[in-house]
């Protein structure tokens, strides 16, 4: 989602609905940026609004860092990804760092604060099968080794959240699809993330080319706001609905599974994780309709095929 917008998809672990007013966070977060900068000791000249979703990104050039500003109510999420972000460094596993970890999140009146160290991007949106590489190697270094304050993802509950924020246009009485398929997944979610062959690992939640890329010290993970503790296959269901509601390529999926090593498609709750990921698309795709008519248009499309009237492919938006 993120690469979208959404993971700009805590439940901890998932795209969070802002509700301070967007104007006013993005008013106030080059202010909260340099304001965090000073407090950490760095240069705050230059800086400027990198990326706006349901967080703000800052630039920050002469501190060669990058700011993420939380609004009030997503101070959590902040605070969960500095945990996680400690927890994978201590793990030694490639991503994204944290300045002064021991100091973040920075935390003021209206907002959070957390300043990551820029990173040198060679190549963006890396092939699959580094990817799926990238995958395996998360999983296998943090199974049966979580600390207890990292959460469970819990996609289902952030979708109960959003959905009586979503008002009637365009969805009008068509919400009633989606409680009815939030109910159904609600009845099987816990037996079926408990049954997972894959196991249970720290997730990123939102694993795609978009957050990932290529640094000198090689693939590198960014944006753990949808991180958590969850059954593996969570992670590979991004490929599996690309293929499916994105029209990207059968091949391209192919490799990534490859790479990690194991076939999804054989385990059958991988149905309801896709059902579950493309819900939780859904739903974020019509609560941020508001902030482009290129959002508006695409969340009347997907609510249109998640109701069966279009097999139009989905955009990233």
């Amino acid at each position: 989602m993120s690469g979208e917008g959404t993971g700009d998809q805590g439940y901890s672990g998932g795209t969070r609905f802002v509700a301070m007013n967007d104007v006013m966070l993005v008013d106030r977060a080059v202010e909260l940026a340099a304001t965090a900068a000073r407090d950490l000791g760095l240069n705050p000249a230059g800086a400027s609004i990198h990326r706006h979703v349901a967080s703000v990104h800052v630039e920050l050039p002469a501190a060669g860092v990058m700011a993420r500003v939380e609004s009030r109510d997503r101070i959590a999420i902040a605070q969960h990804q500095v945990c996680v972000a400690m927890f994978l460094q201590s793990r030694k596993l490639p991503i994204a760092r944290l300045v002064l970890p021991d100091r973040q999140p920075l935390i003021y009146g209206d907002g959070a604060v957390t300043l990551w160290e820029a990173v040198v991007i060679l190549e963006r949106r890396p092939d699959a099968a580094i990817l799926g590489r990238l995958a395996r190697r998360l999983h296998e270094a943090t199974a049966g080794i979580l600390p207890e304050e990292i959460s469970d993802i819990d996609p289902l509950s952030l979708i109960r959240g959003w959905l009586p924020r979503l008002g009637t246009t365009p969805i009008g009485e068509e919400v009633g699809e989606l409680w009815g398929e939030l109910d159904w997944l609600e009845r099987l979610w816990g037996e079926t993330i408990s049954g997972d062959p894959l196991g249970t690992v720290l997730l990123h939640g939102d694993f795609h080319h978009d957050n990932v890329v290529v640094t000198p010290a090689g693939p590198t993970l960014l944006d753990l706001e949808e991180a958590g503790r969850g059954p593996a296959t969570w992670d590979l269901v991004p490929h599996l609905v690309g293929v499916r509601r994105y029209g990207q390529s059968e091949d391209v999926c192919r490799s990534f599974l490859d790479a990690y090593g194991a076939d999804p498609l054989k385990w059958e709750g991988t149905e309801i994780l896709c059902r579950a990921y493309e819900l939780l698309l859904i739903v974020w795709a019509i609560a941020h309709r508001h902030t482009s008519p290129a959002m508006a248009a695409e969340s009347e499309l997907r609510l249109a095929s998640f109701l069966g009237s279009t097999d139009e492919p989905w955009n990233m938006v």
